[in-house]
């Protein structure tokens, strides 16, 4: 079993808090969760650091930035474990800022105030501070989600729907890109996905048969025809945003494709680019939709820090439309005018079509 440490650290991760008398059971679900690629840290690394102070690397992990909340597995062994209450402190301290979570998974078939209470039985036997009481019951109160343990494959199956695809644990975007990089011969860049085509320029030829659907056709001369006349293509070009739900890919148009009104770009979205741009085999996996981007598409893509993936190529590209409930004065402002004024510089900016396609992943292995 492997823990790619700089791997799960660059997306949403838990921590995972743990006894290692009860190491078995922690070890059996850790393995599944890794092997269905869940990102989470817990201390199998720790004889990678030796040397370093066990207690500033485990504070370090739960600040982490991208740590969305600690998973515990709970048993009379843990709560009076001394490691595992140092633990709990700095996740209650976590909580106090806010945008984090905490979760339960109980050992030894038992509801937590029973280990709770079993655990108070037995402080003649270990440390067991009035600070750390107070700690676990602030801790461990009805309102957090409590899975009780009967067997690894239930277990993980649960935190998989209840907290992995909540929380955007599953790393399943590096997988993504690179399937589709492995079913390109064209793709370059480590971060571009080549996926369709679409106009570049237009094609004056013989002529062609008036009732031709605007469509795809002659794939093997790159042609396309669109509103009664023909155009030749050039790839398109994609950024993965997010993965939604474990299922969905959502993915970012590079460039521009054209510059309709809002409306009438609306309009092409969704009845008029999937039929041209891209032929059946792309969507063996299931339908391909598009649309426009949305807020809350960025506030996502900030939250998984991948940023970089709403910048267009260009400067002159810099502006493209977006949904209409996501409009900020900046994207009003391209909406108004041709120009901004950035730098001591006035630059034109492209009014257009950015799109956002969202492709079925569940077919991909």
């Amino acid at each position: 079993m492997a823990l790619d440490e700089k791997k799960i650290l660059k997306g949403n991760f838990i921590f995972v808090s743990y006894n290692h008398l009860n190491a078995n059971a922690i070890e059996e679900d850790m393995k599944l969760l890794l092997d269905k690629g869940v990102r989470l840290w817990y201390d199998i690394n720790m004889k990678k650091h030796l040397g370093e102070k066990w207690i500033d690397i485990v504070k370090e992990k739960i600040n982490h930035p991208n740590c969305v909340g600690v998973l515990f597995y709970n048993s009379t062994d843990a709560f009076v474990s001394p490691s595992v209450q140092k633990e709990q402190e700095y996740v209650l301290d976590r909580l106090k800022k806010g945008n984090f979570k905490h979760w339960s998974v109980n050992l030894e078939g038992k509801q937590t105030f029973k280990m709770f209470n079993d655990a108070n039985n037995i402080l003649d036997t270990k440390e067991y501070s009035d600070f750390q009481h107070n700690v676990q019951r602030a801790l461990f109160n009805d309102d957090i989600l409590c899975i009780q343990r009967t067997d690894s494959e239930t277990t993980v199956k649960r935190i998989i729907e209840d907290i992995a695809v909540i929380y955007g644990l599953i790393d399943n975007e590096e997988t993504f890109i690179d399937h589709m990089q492995k079913n390109s011969s064209t793709a370059t860049n480590p971060e571009e996905i080549i996926l369709g085509r679409y106009i570049s320029g237009e094609y004056i030829g013989p002529e062609y048969a008036p009732d031709f659907a605007d469509q795809r056709f002659g794939i093997t001369q790159n042609l396309i025809q669109l509103n009664q006349k023909r155009y030749f293509t050039k790839e398109l070009k994609w950024k993965l945003l997010y993965v939604k739900d474990n299922t969905t890919a959502v993915l970012l148009c590079i460039d521009i494709i054209c510059n309709d009104t809002f409306e009438s770009g609306l309009k092409f979205l969704t009845k008029t680019f999937i039929d041209i741009s891209f032929l059946e085999e792309e969507k063996k996996n299931g339908p391909i939709t598009a649309r426009y981007l949305t807020q809350y598409d960025i506030e996502r893509c900030q939250s998984i820090h991948r940023d970089d993936s709403l910048k267009p190529v260009s400067l002159e590209a810099k502006h493209w439309w977006i949904d209409i409930d996501g409009l900020t004065s900046n994207w009003k402002q391209t909406i108004i005018g041709d120009y901004c004024y950035s730098k001591g510089f006035v630059i034109l900016s492209k009014k257009g079509i950015r799109p956002v396609i969202e492709i079925p992943i569940s077919n991909i292995d």
